[in-house]
């Protein structure tokens, strides 16, 4: 006959079975020391739920500045007047690219400062030595492109174009340094009419 003792094994205490770690019943070592392990989950998931609630308040100060790195008023002006050479050349008339079909430009005799329009920006801009320095503006005067060209010949100027510094496109000043060609052709002497 058996005793009733070797044949089963002794069915765990309900308090195993609910704490399979041992942190309630001390298998673990000293109950302090399970209770300092208990906290130490608590602070854990406390921490995670703090940053929970502060990703949101993150994103709300990344959305609130805004997108386009400068303005044609502020580091748009900046950047032009950084180039402050004596014009050598007047950029006045209706000049003609390929890329941007017709700018106007307009330049006041023995001034530096250049505006115009295009069919969808507002153009403002400085002449310096023999380059021309060109702000592409939206309506609400954030910059759209910068342009640096230089007149290689009498009725063209060549040069680059590029997008504006972003929170997205990074890079320092208010132009990317990444840019793309642009050749522009005087057709005209005078200012195209504004529409």
């Amino acid at each position: 006959m058996l005793h009733p003792g070797f044949c089963c094994p002794k069915p765990p205490a309900l308090s195993e079975s609910l704490d399979p770690r041992g942190l309630l019943s001390g298998r673990i070592g000293d109950s302090q020391d399970a209770k300092k392990g208990v906290l130490v989950e608590i602070e854990k998931e406390k921490e995670k739920e703090k940053m929970k609630n502060v990703l949101p308040i993150m994103l709300t100060l990344f959305l609130a500045f805004p997108a386009v790195a400068g303005k044609v008023e502020g580091r748009g002006r900046e950047w032009l007047d950084e180039h402050k050479d004596t014009p050598q050349l007047n950029v006045t008339g209706t000049w003609e690219s390929h890329d941007w079909n017709t700018l106007s430009l307009t330049q006041a005799e023995g001034s530096r400062d250049v505006s115009g329009t295009d069919k969808k920006f507002e153009l403002t801009g400085v002449v310096s030595g023999k380059s021309l320095y060109l702000l592409f503006a939206h309506g609400n005067g954030s910059v759209g492109f910068c342009a640096t060209l230089t007149s290689d010949s009498e009725g063209s100027l060549t040069g680059m174009y590029s997008y504006p510094v972003t929170r997205l496109k990074l890079g320092h000043g208010l132009c990317q340094s990444k840019g793309y060609p642009l050749r522009l052709k005087r057709s005209s002497a005078t200012p195209a009419p504004r529409d």
